[in-house]
């Protein structure tokens, strides 16, 4: 469990008895384990494909197949939509169980800057 300063946790949940909150602090329920995409979840798949490289990770994510123009651009970089939206799920899910505009809304929801490119190779 998160600890909180006794002021944060007064700004937090409102009250305090005794020194300790009497609510759960909002910001543990920001911790907890989600299935859907989040900031973190995308930056770790991001990372991963820094790692194992595009081949590798489309393979993993993407049944192999390199997207025809969805990518987005995160520190000079392009990355695959769909591959890194179904990688950033808890646990991974397919790419064929969501449409491209999905992944995209989501990643532009959480702040990535969407681009198109034509099916040449990644950065």
């Amino acid at each position: 469990m998160a600890t909180f300063t006794k002021e944060a946790s007064q700004r937090v949940s409102g009250r305090m008895v005794g020194g300790v909150a009497t609510e759960t602090p909002a910001l543990v329920h920001l911790c907890a384990a989600s299935p859907f995409p989040d900031i973190l979840s995308v930056l770790h798949r991001l990372a991963e494909y820094r790692a194992i490289g595009d081949s590798l990770f489309l393979q993993r994510y993407a049944s192999g197949r390199k997207p025809k123009a969805h990518y987005f651009a995160y520190e000079g970089r392009l990355y695959p939509v769909k591959a890194v939206w179904a990688a950033a799920h808890n646990p991974p899910i397919q790419t064929r169980t969501f449409r491209t505009t999905e992944a995209l809304k989501g990643l532009q929801r959480l702040g990535f800057l969407l681009v198109g490119k034509s099916a040449g190779a990644l950065n």
